[in-house]
């Protein structure tokens, strides 16, 4: 691997660790085995790589969020309409605590949920 730059490329390993970067030069290696790299391989290509998959996962996760909130809402919304403001308290509508294994073992990979509108996810 070639460096443009060698005293940034020490100032980027100092905030992000090679093994964090490794995964993004492994494309660039013509023998993955020995990790000879094929000619003309930049270090500084491996960080714009992974400064592009940092603000991708930033994006993603953004756009995620967004989802989760409007889907509680909504879940929330409904759930009030139908069992009032204090829904959330009563335990007629959840399934029976259960350890995390259990849960999986009887139920597999489906989500059972004792509400009519929300009964299988």
């Amino acid at each position: 691997m070639l460096f443009r730059d060698e005293l940034a490329a020490k100032d980027v390993l100092k905030s992000v660790s090679y093994y964090r970067l490794k995964g993004y030069w492994w494309d660039m290696q013509s023998d993955k085995t020995q990790h000879v790299f094929i000619p003309n391989s930049y270090f500084e290509d491996v960080v714009e790589k992974y400064e592009f998959d940092r603000e991708l996962r930033l994006v993603l996760f953004y756009a995620i969020e967004i989802i989760e909130i409007a889907l509680r809402t909504k879940m929330i919304y409904h759930l009030s309409q139908a069992y009032g403001g204090l829904w959330y308290l009563n335990p007629a509508l959840f399934v029976q605590r259960r350890t995390k294994r259990q849960f999986f073992q009887k139920q597999g990979s489906r989500l059972v949920c004792k509400i009519p509108e929300y009964s299988t996810i």
